[in-house]
């Protein structure tokens, strides 16, 4: 090794000591577009959200197979302003025992603009828990503190989701209609959860994996579905993944259901 013969570098009077102090509450930064009429904006979004719980009842009424102890509810999305994030965490709502819950998040870009979409799972009688919210918003809309603004604000549309809206892969790997593919199906853990899934596949005339892989929070099951079999989307309540694109098995029948 090579003797060091040269002095080190020493920068002085460069620093200065000073007494912490705690930042300010209000942070600068973050802040969103505000709607030009906010009580007109929670309007439009109330009607949207009771017309899409009026859709979703006329779907589940045509359910063909329900499986005991599942939890029969929609599957709703909220999509964001263009360049805008949706407040994810005031969407997957824990309140009570049953409760709301955010499936899936994905992004889309429409007209150059990055546009955010979440999935969620409202149980049957808990879409009050976002009308509520919405009222909340409306009454206050021309106060100072409009309530539930940073949720209410960011919130383009709602509307009834589709299967499309569960994939979490890339948009150019999502099957086309007549693709019989293995679907991974990403459940919330719960007992009995496995079991139920399997009864509905098997009621249908479907096909689940032998494997089951476990988390800590959920359990990820294969099944065989037709993408454009209708039920499909609610095969599991749950985050559909990627497909197998060498599966090849017979057209399994997939009426609208749940597992949850």
């Amino acid at each position: 090794m090579a003797e060091r013969d040269r002095q080190h570098i020493l920068l002085q009077g460069l620093a200065s000591r000073e007494r912490y102090r705690p930042p300010a509450r209000n942070i600068p930064g973050g802040q969103h577009p505000i709607p030009e009429n906010r009580s007109s904006h929670g309007r439009l979004l109330r009607a949207q959200l009771s017309a899409t719980g009026d859709q979703g009842e006329v779907r589940r009424s045509a359910e063909e197979v329900r499986i005991e102890g599942s939890i029969p509810g929609i599957h709703v999305v909220f999509e964001s302003f263009p360049g805008i994030e949706l407040a994810l965490e005031s969407l997957d709502l824990r309140v009570g025992r049953l409760h709301p819950e955010l499936l899936s998040v994905r992004e889309v870009v429409v007209d150059n603009y990055i546009i955010e979409q979440a999935t969620v799972f409202i149980p049957e009688g808990r879409l009050g828990l976002f009308l509520q919210r919405i009222e909340q918003y409306i009454a206050t809309s021309n106060e100072e503190k409009v309530r539930n603004r940073n949720l209410v604000d960011r919130i383009r549309s709602i509307g009834l989701a589709s299967l499309e809206q569960l994939w979490t892969d890339s948009p150019n790997d999502f099957p086309s209609a007549d693709d019989i593919v293995w679907w991974e199906v990403w459940l919330r853990r719960r007992d009995g959860v496995a079991e139920r899934c399997r009864a509905f596949v098997d009621a249908i005339g479907g096909q689940v994996g032998e494997r089951v892989l476990g988390f800590s929070d959920r359990v990820v099951m294969l099944v065989v579905a037709l993408r454009a079999t209708p039920g499909a989307r609610e095969i599991a309540n749950g985050r559909h993944g990627r497909r197998n694109p060498s599966g090849t098995h017979r057209h399994p029948r997939l009426p609208q259901s749940t597992a949850q």
